[in-house]
């Protein structure tokens, strides 16, 4: 598969009011020209608006997702998996006098959960294409599964461990049969038995359903088998060959959801905007006629504080990332400032004079990107106060020298 680069496709909300409130705080007026004169500190309201993001890399973690859900607030989510793996043993050899194929068995690791334990239903299936080792994968790509599944299982509970699935034994005989051949090296392997997708079959009731997170390494494939003249049995094991060969795939589907009408709406208000995790929702801040403040005069900017009040989702499934990141606006790649949420205070809080001097300085609107901490790969969710929220807004706080 080539390499593939998507850019965003942002689709924003009407600008909301500005406004900016002043408060000088005296350290001794000088009014010769060029020398320090008073610290102030300006209140600026924000312009905020979501945005559907399709450019995050997938395969660039430990961990890969499986499952869905479903809120009022952001619609449906689904991410499925993507893996090529490739003989642990190379030195394996089928017996002389043959080989019977017993059991296969494929176990992954769950390694954490994201929203409320339901059964959950969840198919096995070959690709007609392998996950290449030297290739970044997007959210937004996908290898086409056959039609018919080699296993299913089911996820009943948020409880993390491992989980074995049977596999159809009929496919691992297939796969054992050419042993002398595919076992050589991983590559040649990967070549013939292209990999395998998990994938969710289950429809999700409103505010239900739960994405579960992998261990990306730890997907194994387990054939046993007696030999035919000795009697005895062992079994081969395949696995990926790094993270890089398992990815995962999103989807999302926003229609009846909150944030839909933000969406396609361009004249609607921005009374809350939304964030959500997996390569889905992100949002942009802007800060309107904040670089002719800049500029209006000789000012160092001290001290720049973001602040953001949450509304509670509904229920305790879905509850907000425990750390978002605002970095450069349509550059995911940035490091950006990471802002923990107060649970006990409903907010976060950014410290971000470093990220708007540079855009100032060089004279560019301050306008940054919000996302879930390591460019969306978590599922969470959180419903942001925008600009016009009448109960507590976002605003950013700027402490300044003038000079």
């Amino acid at each position: 598969m080539k390499k593939i680069v998507i850019t965003s496709v942002a689709l924003s909300i009407l600008l909301l009011p500005f406004s900016c409130k002043k408060e000088n705080d005296s350290i001794g007026l000088n009014t010769n020209k060029g020398t320090l004169q008073s610290a102030s500190i300006d209140t600026f309201q924000l312009s905020t608006f979501s945005k559907y993001s399709k450019n995050t890399e997938s395969n660039s973690g430990s961990s890969v997702f499986i499952g869905g859900y479903h809120s009022d607030e952001l619609g449906t989510i689904k991410s499925q998996v993507y893996t090529s793996v490739a003989p642990d043993d190379l030195n394996f050899r089928i017996a002389e006098g043959g080989i019977t194929v017993t059991s296969v068995t494929l176990s992954i690791q769950v390694l954490e959960a994201y929203g409320s334990p339901i059964s959950q239903e969840f198919k096995v299936s070959r690709t007609t294409s392998s996950v290449a080792s030297d290739v970044t994968y997007l959210t937004t790509d996908s290898l086409t599964s056959l039609t018919t599944n080699i296993g299913t299982f089911t996820l009943a509970s948020n409880d993390t461990g491992s989980v074995s699935i049977t596999i159809d034994k009929s496919f691992g005989e297939e796969i054992i049969a050419t042993g002398d051949v595919i076992f050589t090296t991983s590559e040649v392997f990967v070549d013939i038995f292209k990999g395998l997708s998990i994938t969710p079959s289950t429809s999700f009731t409103t505010n239900s359903g739960t994405v579960y997170a992998i261990d990306a390494d730890d997907i194994v494939l387990t054939i046993n088998y007696n030999e035919v003249t000795a009697g005895t049995s062992g079994s081969v094991t395949f696995s990926p060959s790094s993270s890089s060969r398992s990815f995962y795939n999103t989807t999302s589907n926003q229609s009846g959801s909150d944030v839909e009408a933000q969406l396609t709406n361009n004249n609607l208000g921005n009374t809350n905007f939304f964030v959500q995790g997996l390569g889905s929702i992100k949002s942009e801040l802007s800060m309107p006629s904040l670089l002719t403040w800049f500029k209006s005069g000789n000012i160092l900017i001290n001290k720049a504080t973001l602040t953001i009040p949450v509304t509670a989702s509904i229920g305790s499934s879905y509850t907000a990332p425990t750390s978002l990141l605002v970095h450069v606006s349509s550059d995911g790649t940035s490091t950006g400032i990471q802002g923990v949420f107060d649970a006990d205070s409903s907010y976060y809080v950014f410290e971000i004079e470093t990220l708007i001097s540079q855009k100032l300085l060089a004279d560019e609107e301050a306008i940054l990107d919000l996302s879930v901490l390591n460019s969306f790969a978590h599922p969470e969710q959180v419903n942001l106060h925008g600009g016009s929220n009448s109960t507590s807004k976002a605003s950013l706080v700027i402490h300044y020298t003038e000079y």
